[in-house]
């Protein structure tokens, strides 16, 4: 009966699309089905007639790859000591420049005195090929996502990432290994999320692209940048249509804002420089015509006044000789009608008034015209104080009703090489940032003056500008924002949060020199610029 069991099973075993083989302890092959034979190469016969040896290991190990060999060393004595089944993937020598791939599977039975080892070995060439197919398409598209200049991140439906190029990984700080799986907004990416959430539901609802612009973020070196992202829907080919996830391209374009606040500025410098040059060209001829009269009747006057005294001892005189003198008489009354003493004493003091309101018309053109310095390029070396003091008659209107302005000038400041308009639009901003932050405090209604304070200084290595204001100081929350581009504290349409952003990037940027400030709450703020000494040898000087 056992016969007969076990010749069905080995008929059944002559049946299977997989080999089949049993062993004994000794190595010795106790039965091969016809796959089995048909994978190795090998025919019944070749397999049976091995001798039981030491070394019969060592022959069964020569039908395997050379390279598999320790591999199947280690799992044979691991096989021999725990009895454990075990699975090998492995390769046959090459045939025809082939490998053929083989899973060796093996498992004891039987007990200790006759313990056998009964196996299978399948070929999965096939699967193998296919694998290396799909590996080395995975590695295609990881090198075409690792060529890619731009940021992608892939999410699937839940909003779990898929993708992370390299990109993406230098702009954000964050490698593709720490966020892999996760959902997006766990990955520790710092930008504007409610317009990146808002822009994911939109995408996925009207399965359309939606672009993101000027999109803040934070850099992984703690500066604010910006972003421009296209969140793309990836459609699944069926019927529905449906979203199965978000293709995500961007790019950071903070260098680009930089450089058109840079343009910006520059253009509006220029339209400043254009508008005050003209203006003041304007305004200069009729101003020396009106000098010029004005000296003229001041001098004129003069000589009249000696003409009308004279006239009057005249009168006074000949009238005591003879009061009944009617041309003396008419003289007399047409003189005290024209209240001459009072026009002798007025008309010096109109005409004093007037030199005075034309002499600062005066300045105020020339301040016009060193602020706009129409057709200056590149560095000029100038007087700093004078810069300043341009600076300030220009922006009168903005701070006369509601500061002073004190100057504490140092009188021994060398002269300053720099970019003299840009410069002076450093100033300006500040001033008018000062101005703006005394009139928040005071009101629209107040009566009372703030107080701003310019002060400059020669330092052993810099050259210092001190802008001090006292209005309400910088809330601490928002102290390490105030130099970020487009960041105000203003009402909408009050300010752009470009001034600050501007002074930070021609004094550091432009200049190599340094912008900090000192604030106390209540107390007001003061804003501390250091330039850099000129060499020594600078050959093109400006005075202003």
């Amino acid at each position: 009966m056992k016969t007969e069991e076990s010749q069905q099973d080995r008929t059944f075993s002559d049946a299977l699309p997989i080999g089949a083989f049993e062993v004994n302890q000794q190595g010795e092959c106790l039965y091969s089905n016809p796959t089995f034979q048909n994978i190795l190469g090998r025919s019944d016969r070749q397999i049976l007639e091995f001798e039981s040896s030491s070394n019969e290991m060592e022959v069964w190990l020569d039908w395997f790859h050379p390279d598999d060999k320790p591999l199947l060393e280690e799992k044979w004595k691991l096989f021999q000591t725990t009895l454990q089944r075990i699975a090998i993937e492995c390769r046959l020598p090459p045939t025809k420049s082939e490998n053929k791939w083989v899973c060796l599977c093996l498992h004891a039975m039987g007990t200790d005195t006759e313990l056998r080892y009964l196996g299978t070995i399948e070929d999965i060439s096939e699967r193998k090929s296919a694998e290396e197919s799909l590996r080395k398409a995975h590695e295609d598209n990881e090198d075409i996502l690792s060529a890619i200049s731009a940021i992608l991140i892939g999410i699937d439906k839940q909003g779990r990432v898929r993708k992370w190029n390299p990109v993406a990984e230098t702009t954000f700080g964050l490698l593709f290994s720490g966020v892999k799986g996760q959902p997006l907004q766990l990955c520790g990416l710092k930008w504007d999320w409610e317009q990146v959430t808002n822009a994911v539901k939109d995408c996925q609802g009207t399965a359309t692209s939606i672009y993101l612009d000027n999109l803040a973020y934070h850099r992984p070196d703690g500066t604010e940048g910006f972003v421009a992202l296209t969140l793309n829907p990836m459609v699944t080919e069926d019927a529905s249509k449906g979203v199965k996830g978000i293709l995500i391209l961007g790019k950071d374009i903070t260098e680009k804002r930089r450089l058109e606040r840079q343009l910006l500025q520059a253009q509006k410098l220029e339209s400043i420089g254009q508008l005050a040059a003209g203006v003041a060209h304007e305004i200069n001829t009729p101003i020396q015509f009106l000098g010029d009269n004005t000296r003229f009747l001041d001098e004129a006057f003069a000589d009249l006044k000696t003409v009308i005294d004279a006239c009057s001892n005249y009168i006074n005189c000949h009238l005591e000789k003879d009061a009944s003198d009617t041309q003396g008489l008419l003289l007399q009354k047409a003189m005290e009608e024209a209240d001459v003493n009072y026009l002798t004493e007025e008309i010096p003091r109109a005409i004093s008034q007037s030199m005075e309101g034309i002499e600062r018309v005066a300045a105020i053109v020339r301040a016009m015209k060193e602020f706009s310095h129409p057709g200056v390029e590149g560095k000029t070396t100038i007087d700093l104080n004078n810069a300043i003091n341009s600076t300030i008659t220009i922006s009168q209107n903005e701070w006369k009703y509601i500061a002073d302005i004190k100057t504490d000038y140092d009188s021994q400041l060398p002269m300053v090489s720099c970019h003299v308009g840009e410069l002076n639009q450093v100033f300006l901003n500040l001033i008018i940032n000062a101005t703006h932050a005394i009139g928040d405090v005071l009101g629209p209604n107040s009566t009372s003056k703030g107080e701003i304070t310019i002060q400059t200084r020669n330092l052993p290595e810099w050259i210092e500008v001190r802008i001090s204001d006292t209005g309400a100081g910088i809330p601490e929350d928002v102290r390490n924002k105030i130099f970020d581009p487009f960041f105000t504290t203003k009402q909408v349409g009050k300010g752009t949060g470009q001034g600050l952003a501007i002074t930070h990037s021609v004094i550091v940027e432009k200049h190599e020199g340094t912008i900090t400030f000192e604030t106390e709450l209540g107390q007001g703020t003061t804003f501390i610029i250091q330039l850099p000494k000129p060499a020594s040898d600078s050959s093109k000087t400006q005075d202003i």
